[in-house]
């Protein structure tokens, strides 16, 4: 029973392996240009939405005085 999982994980790992060299991989300049892309919109969103929270907070804080 042991040698019959051991075979079946052995041809996992081969199979594995041959499927991965057919991926075709990014070119390590086109990686590093996307990468600086999804950090352009993250950090474009993270202002947006700080932007967004600070206006939502001083027009509550102008509610609550006026309300006082």
């Amino acid at each position: 029973m042991a040698e019959k999982k051991k075979g079946r994980i052995g041809r996992w790992f081969k199979e594995m392996g041959s499927e991965l060299k057919k991926v075709i991989w990014a070119k390590p300049a086109a990686v590093l240009k996307q990468t600086g892309i999804v950090f352009a919109v993250v950090g474009f969103f993270i202002l947006a939405v700080w932007l967004i929270d600070l206006g939502l907070s001083q027009v509550y804080q102008l509610l609550i005085r006026n309300l006082v």
